[in-house]
């Protein structure tokens, strides 16, 4: 129960996930979320780790909740970018879903910095 949930829990996920900038039903929105529901394991982990530096999310059930913030940023087609301490993707405006993916993929298999210990 200390760890948390191993494997992630996509409904619970978006109900701990607020919008910066975002109304929460544009199309990148969409995107990021039919990516992360269709993503593998491995990958949701990876994610996780991009956004909030964890491999799993805390259980609510023991009294800790958690934010995930998505927060707008005006530049188009950068790599999206994270704040761990905060729980936030900063996220760009991008011209297709498949530029999304490549810049999402891009973004998490090149985060090294944050390691485990």
């Amino acid at each position: 129960m200390v760890c948390g949930k191993i494997n992630l829990d996509i409904d619970d996920f978006k109900k701990h996930t607020i919008y910066e900038g975002y109304k929460g039903d544009e199309q990148i929105i969409k995107w990021f979320w039919e990516w992360l529901t269709n993503a593998k394991e491995e990958e949701k982990i990876k994610y996780l780790k991009f956004v909030s530096g964890r491999t799993r999310l805390p259980k609510s059930e023991i009294g800790y909740e958690y934010t995930h913030k998505i927060t707008q940023v005006s530049i188009n087609n950068k790599l999206p970018k994270s704040l761990t301490c905060f729980f936030t993707l900063k996220l760009p405006n991008y011209n297709s879903q498949k530029v999304f993916i490549e810049k999402m993929k891009s973004s998490i298999e090149n985060c090294s910095d944050i390691t485990d210990y």
